[in-house]
């Protein structure tokens, strides 16, 4: 496919001056084809309602917090894999062609320079399905209904000639201005410069559309039909796509774009002595509508490594204008174990966007040099730092990285903050790292009534999801508890044990404690619970 795909770009290149200099005007009628008899009225269908579930929300914070830490690395590394699949490469493409090759002076004299400047982009999407038929009374209804499928059904052909019969017969239809556009769409797809001029021909006449989307849509698609034909050698298509870019009404063509990044992954991998040059090149683009094409870039610079990829990426993950494009250099640096990756990663955290400086954080949390521990320990400490981007940087310690002076200095850490958020991650993330070496620590942390409530709160859930903290244990810190707060975390971690040690406990607080909300609480956990005393014991409480 990759083989096939580069043959037919490089037919393209070597043919595109000679294209230039032969073409001639095309008429500007539609060539002629027999009518088609309308087919059969039939009423439209009801569009299909699809109600949006409703999101159940979560009040414990640092679940969340974790959770979602979790998911934006899931997210980066998800992200990175479609790009790997994918590449953009707009102008640079033929100059890409000629690294590549070497092969004809027909490839080497293109001007990439030049197809940049005429390469058209369209910020609306190009509708690629028509709407159903909503007008049954109108005349050109059924004939609407017939063009449409045929066209669901890719035959290009068939579906102009039906839609311009829609045009021709009932010029007073509702359906005109739509048809008009799938017409041209149509000629589009099949691609010939005949079909295109036509095409053209056919928005550029009817202007103006009754549905808002389909004037957006045709918008785009007159865009996409004049790149087309500017690549081709139309003079007339160059100037005007050199009159919208000037005059800043370009666009960004996402179709094509998903082109060009299959052809800059294509050419990455045909030329690999040639591949770094030509991703440099790509990544020193700054235009919007190359980030497609420089998040691929940055991902195929980070796959074939190397001593020009780390600076490469370095500078892309300071100084490209997209946050999106820098995040997924940061993160590409990340997966480079290197002692100059962590020293990139250092200096990141010293970078003016938050994001970067995010990032670079979380992705040292996950190194076990030297230098990423005392970096990542020095941004902790620095007061410039959110809350919110150090706490997730410690959540992002792993067991599996996480060393002894890591436990010791983020216990330190907890003793030093002033923040509730830092102390409750810290909380969260020491389990994980080491149960049996923090149990102690985090029960003693439950028990202090000195300690803040989020504290005591987010411990008291730490420790009721290890199995080696017997339940009598959360029994006494209910008795114990002198705060309403307190005693309902306490009832929630019983109800989150299993033991019929627990079972009892909350029988006991259900039956017999004094505070109602407290009381309600327990209920409440005894009624997830498939115990066959639940019915009786809650019969009493009605009784009494």
């Amino acid at each position: 496919m990759r083989s096939l795909l580069f043959g037919a770009l490089l037919a393209v290149v070597v043919a595109a001056p000679a294209a230039a200099s032969q073409a001639t005007p095309v008429a500007p009628s539609t060539p002629a084809v027999p009518d088609v008899p309308a087919p059969t009225s039939r009423p439209a269908r009801p569009a299909a309602a699809h109600p949006v579930p409703a999101v159940p929300l979560t009040h414990d914070v640092v679940a969340v917090t974790e959770a979602m830490a979790g998911v934006s690395e899931a997210l980066h590394i998800a992200h990175d894999a479609v790009l790997a699949t994918h590449g953009v490469l707009e102008g640079e493409l033929h100059l890409a062609m000629e690294s590549s090759l070497h092969a004809t002076e027909a490839v080497r004299s293109v001007d990439a320079a030049s197809l940049v400047s005429v390469a058209p982009v369209a910020r609306a999407a190009v509708a690629t399905r028509p709407p159903q038929g909503w007008s049954p009374s109108d005349p050109a209804d059924s004939l609407y209904r017939a063009a449409r499928e045929t066209l669901n059904r890719s035959e290009y052909r068939r579906a102009a000639q039906l839609f311009r019969q829609v045009r021709e017969r009932h010029p007073r239809s509702e359906y005109v201005s739509e048809a008009a556009y799938w017409e041209a769409f149509a000629l589009y797809r099949i691609g010939s410069t005949d079909d295109l001029r036509n095409a053209l021909r056919i928005l550029d006449q009817q202007g103006t559309y009754a549905r808002k989307q389909t004037q957006a849509s045709a918008d785009a698609l007159s865009a996409r039909v004049l790149g087309a034909l500017a690549r081709r050698g139309d003079s007339d298509a160059q100037r005007r796509v050199a009159t919208a870019a000037q005059s800043g009404t370009a666009a960004c063509d996402e179709e094509d774009l998903m082109v060009r990044v299959e052809a800059l992954n294509a050419l990455s991998q045909l030329d690999q002595a040639a591949a770094m040059p030509l991703l440099r090149r790509v990544l020193e683009r700054r235009d919007d509508c190359s980030k497609s094409l420089r998040r691929s870039a940055v991902t195929l610079a980070a796959r074939r490594g190397g001593a020009e990829a780390l600076p490469l990426l370095t500078e892309v993950a300071t100084a490209d204008p997209s946050t999106d494009v820098r995040s997924v250099a940061v993160s590409s640096i990340a997966r480079m174990e290197t002692d100059d990756a962590a020293g990139a990663l250092e200096g990141m955290l010293r970078a003016s966007d938050p994001e970067v400086r995010r990032i670079a954080a979380r992705a040292l949390a996950r190194r076990t040099d030297a230098r990423s521990r005392r970096a990542l320990r020095s941004y902790l400490e620095t007061p410039q730092v959110s809350e919110s981007h150090k706490a997730e940087a410690i959540l992002n310690f792993h067991k599996e990285t996480a060393t002894p002076d890591d436990i010791a200095y983020l216990r330190t850490l907890y003793g030093r903050t002033d923040s509730d958020r830092i102390r409750s991650a810290i909380i969260t993330v020491l389990p994980r790292l080491a149960p049996d070496e923090t149990r102690q620590w985090l029960l003693s942390i439950a028990r202090d009534a000195n300690q803040p409530t989020s504290s005591r709160s987010a411990a008291i859930s730490a420790v009721s999801r290890d199995p080696a903290v017997p339940v009598v244990e959360l029994g006494r810190m209910y008795d114990a508890a002198n705060e309403r707060r307190i005693r309902e975390y306490v009832v929630s971690a019983l109800g989150r044990r299993e033991e019929p040690e627990a079972t009892e406990k909350l029988i006991e607080i259900a039956r017999n404690g004094t505070d109602p909300v407290v009381r309600s609480s327990a209920i409440n956990q005894l009624s997830r619970r498939k115990d066959p005393r639940l019915q009786g014991i809650l019969q009493e409480l009605i009784d009494r």
